[in-house]
């Protein structure tokens, strides 16, 4: 990794780094990535914030198509190259269309998105742009996803514009060879 901070390799790191890295490792993501690389400087955020990560991306109940839109529209958003390298593919993956992960990056209206990706969009471009989400497209939201999986949308935007922040300040780059719809890192 080539960042504004240090590289941590696994032999050099202090006690309370290497049981936030096994942590890690050990857990769903079976890898540490360049985030949490970086994250490890401060360990005891780091280990919250994986955990916090291991519910919202592995346990709850809202879907990965979900997820990946709105973590594609804080990515985009924050031009977050590193999340957008790793999380475009996962959104294909889970069955978002190429046309509308291309749309995102490139700050257009996707085509054809139904009810409910139309609405995770809505949600995710309202927070990151505002703050907050007005009230015809929250009472939308709540009555298509229920409170449970709202708040659990809400709080996706902003623990992953948490790590955009994170990455983008410590200038954490995108997967060599990615090509980024807005250019840059």
């Amino acid at each position: 990794m080539v960042s504004r901070l240090p590289d941590l390799q696994p032999n050099d790191l202090s006690p309370a780094q290497r049981q936030v890295y096994d942590q890690i490792v050990q857990g769903p993501r079976g890898k540490i990535s360049a985030p949490f690389m970086a994250m490890l400087h401060s360990p005891p955020l780091a280990s919250v914030l994986e955990k916090v990560g291991v519910y919202l991306r592995y346990e709850t109940g809202v879907p990965a198509r979900t997820r990946e839109l709105a973590v594609l529209v804080v990515c985009a958003h924050f031009r977050c190259g590193y999340e957008w390298s790793s999380h475009a593919p996962l959104a294909i993956a889970a069955g978002v269309r190429a046309d509308v992960v291309a749309a995102i990056g490139a700050g257009r209206e996707p085509e054809g998105l139904d009810d409910a990706d139309a609405l995770v969009m809505g949600v995710a471009r309202e927070l990151v742009a505002n703050g907050r989400v007005g009230a015809p497209l929250y009472e939308a939201a709540l009555a298509m996803f229920g409170e449970e999986r709202l708040v659990d949308l809400t709080a996706m935007v902003g623990y992953y514009t948490m790590l955009a922040m994170t990455i983008n300040a410590h200038e954490v780059p995108a997967a060599p060879g990615t090509v980024l719809p807005w250019g840059g890192i």
